[in-house]
């Protein structure tokens, strides 16, 4: 299995590899970067098709240096992932948390691991990891598990409210016009408001943790537009008066629906 030539090594995996034995493993997992293709998808269906084999592919996927590494491994148990107990889906979601907030592309290969060994409970995991940072006031981390959701195009109205709130509490809150137009936050309002501008402020002023700040930000960019959103602006704006009355961002919102004609 370490012979030079290739075709002699393709010889020993043919009469050894399917052992389940830690020698025959290890020469195995030797031979999955290999430059010859055959010796190596011949190593990853041995490997796969034992217990040593999967548990040697999964050790090396966590051990994986680079992106890379990490996605043949990933693709290779793929198919097995399903087989996997839940001490080992923890354990791998640990990973991928680690590597997603440290913005590493291996987390991509793990995520697409755990998704194939049970979606639906992947979902739930990134679901609570977002509202867990969320409730921590760590919106920049909330975001990463949001986005991870609504990649999904059947992602729910609440998932998409609740990226493009976390949004709005990381954004800059910059009021030129070309800095609005840049802000994505402002982007997925946009949405949503198309969609349904009254739901989405009959949801909006539910949510208890948008400060005053947040919603002058928000009002003072729709009230500039047309049609519905200019409502929903001006619906916003006197939120913003309604729960705060005397404070800064409160005098700022009568003054700028004054200025548009809305007061």
């Amino acid at each position: 299995m370490r012979a030079p030539d290739v075709a002699v090594r393709r010889l020993a995996m043919e009469k050894i590899g399917d052992r389940d034995e830690d020698e025959v493993v290890e020469a195995l997992l030797d031979q999955i970067r290999h430059p010859d293709r055959e010796l190596r998808e011949g190593s990853y269906a041995r490997l796969t098709a034992t217990d040593r084999g999967r548990k040697a592919l999964t050790k090396a996927l966590l051990t994986a240096e680079h992106a890379d590494q990490a996605w043949p491994l990933a693709r290779a148990l793929a198919p097995h992932a399903g087989k996997f107990p839940p001490k080992w889906r923890e354990s791998v979601f640990k990973d991928a948390c680690e590597y997603l907030e440290a913005n590493d592309r291996r987390a991509d290969a793990l995520l697409f691991l755990l998704r194939e060994a049970d979606a639906e409970e992947l979902r739930d995991r990134v679901r609570e990891k977002a509202l867990a940072w969320r409730k921590k006031k760590n919106y920049a981390n909330a975001i990463l598990y949001l986005r991870l959701l609504t990649r999904d195009p059947s992602a729910g109205w609440d998932i998409r409210l609740e990226l493009a709130c976390c949004g709005l509490k990381a954004s800059p809150k910059e009021v030129p016009h070309e800095a609005r137009a840049a802000d994505a936050a402002l982007h997925q309002f946009a949405q949503l408001c198309q969609q349904d501008p009254a739901g989405l402020f009959q949801q909006l002023a539910k949510i208890k943790w948008l400060d005053p700040e947040d919603l002058y930000y928000l009002g003072f960019h729709f009230v500039e537009q047309g049609g519905y959103q200019r409502q929903f602006g001006a619906d916003v704006l006197k939120l913003v008066m309604k729960r705060s009355p005397r404070s800064q961002s409160s005098k700022a919102a009568k003054s700028k629906l004054r200025s548009v004609g809305l007061d």
